[in-house]
């Protein structure tokens, strides 16, 4: 079944003058079509994808379908395309940078400013850090929050450059849903490489780090209220360093990068 044939006719009704139906391209529905290749076979990153002939007898579509498919897919990470002999297409990953990258795109046309990326990452975080705490799984949490607990921890994390995306990648492991994960690692992703790349609130740096351990103990422990009090200051203290340091940035679009 054609793919645009799902899309409408039996779906709830919809007012005339809301209804809108676009008709998708080929090349659109050869992608859809190759990543359910990859998630029908557990494909993971580096297995190879099927040569460009092969893939036009399979779909049924011409040579510049499945470059443009290919390409729709390229953009988004999902796979890569290796040129030369030896070369081919092979799986990319679903990284929340690659997220990142194309939702900044859409944040920019919609003239959306940094301040609003900032707000919106405290209240992301929040709610992951409140979803870890509710996490019965107690050893999980152990484990993976264990490094963050160590007494040198702050004084060694000075030195230690993925420190804090570690830890929130963590959190996010534990919240127990994979589209606020995506999202909410999306989101923090865009504000690490806007942001914090350009102007890191050293200041703050070493305050940072403690409560990374303070946010970790309280998850563990399994409160909720605590893990998500001490994450919203943890977050919001970082918004207030921009807004006191980099006021007049803040108002500005956010870019495509």
């Amino acid at each position: 079944m054609d793919i645009s044939d799902s899309v409408g006719d039996h779906a709830s009704p919809i007012p005339a003058s809301l209804a809108v139906k676009r008709t998708i391209k080929t090349a659109e529905r050869t992608a859809l079509a190759i990543v359910e290749e990859i998630v029908k076979n557990d494909l993971r990153e580096g297995d190879r994808l099927p040569r460009e002939a092969q893939m036009i007898a399979t779909y049924g579509v011409s040579r510049q379908s499945i470059k443009e498919a290919l390409r729709i897919l390229e953009v988004q990470g999902m796979v890569t395309l290796r040129p030369g002999p030896g070369g081919g297409v092979a799986v990319g990953a679903s990284s929340a940078r690659h997220l990142s990258r194309t939702l900044t795109l859409y944040l920019h046309f919609e003239r959306t400013t940094y301040e609003d990326l900032i707000d919106a990452v405290v209240e992301m975080e929040t709610l992951c850090s409140t979803l870890a705490a509710r996490n019965s799984d107690k050893e999980r949490k152990t484990v993976l929050l264990r490094p963050f607990l160590d007494h040198d921890y702050p004084r060694a994390a000075l030195e230690w450059s993925s420190g804090v995306p570690n830890l929130h990648q963590a959190i996010y492991q534990l919240a127990g849903n994979e589209v606020l994960q995506l999202l909410t690692h999306s989101v923090t992703s865009t504000m690490e490489e806007h942001v914090i790349s350009t102007d890191f609130p050293v200041d703050l740096r070493t305050e940072m780090f403690r409560e990374h351990r303070d946010i970790a103990t309280a998850i563990i422990a399994g409160q909720p209220s605590k893990a998500a009090r001490l994450t919203r200051k943890h977050f919001q203290d970082v918004a207030d360093y921009y807004r006191a340091h980099w006021p007049d940035r803040l108002l500005e679009n956010i870019e495509w990068r």
